[in-house]
């Protein structure tokens, strides 16, 4: 090969390495190749009934991607990027949105490294690297303890423009039912069960809306403890 040539497949390979790092998103339901879309048609599915029913359940044993996919949708309505045939719900503004799991720990192990990835390294996650940057290429991240974040700020856009921030904040199901209650959510999404239905239902009230503009309740679990009140 000519030196041309080899710098052209040089800045390739760099475009794709940033890419794998920092749009990570890019790679998950492509419509072609190995992991396209239509070879996981649940999911495919399950992201679809969205556009008809605000609230709905993703359940599986571990490591079946109930999570990912989860995430894959959230980051979809926080930047407003939506793939060219997406079928399910979608937000024409910037949006609210609330993630809880059990505890700290779990938050910072689970739906922290899923959107955000590395703690010191915000944007290796599902959310792309440049949607939590502002001009001046502060990362829009902040804490809630130690090394877990509490709340982030994403860019969004519609129909391709660039119309303000959305937002994202992190609660626990140990800060208790009263911590979801008294404000509105464009999504909530709750992953793993937290076996209280006062906890749910508060949730669930967050995202009721006006008539035609409700939000999205997601949840997202094992049912370890088999058939329960919720």
């Amino acid at each position: 090969m000519d030196r041309t040539t080899l710098l052209n497949l040089a800045n390739q390979l760099k475009e794709l390495d940033y890419r794998y790092t920092y749009k990570r998103i890019d790679f998950y339901f492509p419509p072609e190749g190995e992991f396209s879309k239509d070879k996981y048609l649940k999911q495919m599915s399950w992201m679809e009934a969205g556009a008809l029913y605000p609230v709905r359940g993703l359940f599986g044993g571990n490591g079946t991607g109930k999570t990912l996919t989860a995430g894959v949708e959230v980051v979809y309505h926080l930047t407003g990027q939506y793939p060219e045939d997406w079928r399910g719900r979608r937000f024409h503004k910037p949006i609210k949105s609330y993630i809880s799991t059990i505890n700290v720990k779990q938050l910072r192990a689970g739906l922290q490294l899923v959107l955000f990835g590395s703690y010191i390294d915000p944007g290796t996650g599902l959310i792309p690297k440049k949607e939590l940057l502002n001009d001046d290429g502060e990362v829009q991240v902040w804490a809630l303890s130690g090394a877990t974040i509490g709340s982030a700020r994403i860019r969004h856009y519609t129909n391709g423009i660039f119309d303000g921030w959305s937002e994202l904040y992190c609660l626990t199901y140990k800060q208790g039912w009263e911590s979801f209650q008294g404000f509105n959510a464009d999504v909530m999404w709750l992953d793993e069960d937290p076996r209280s239905a006062k906890l749910v239902s508060e949730a669930i009230a967050r995202t009721r809306g006006s008539s035609g503009n409700e939000g999205l309740f997601i949840y997202t679990g094992v049912p370890l403890a088999g058939k329960d009140p919720i």
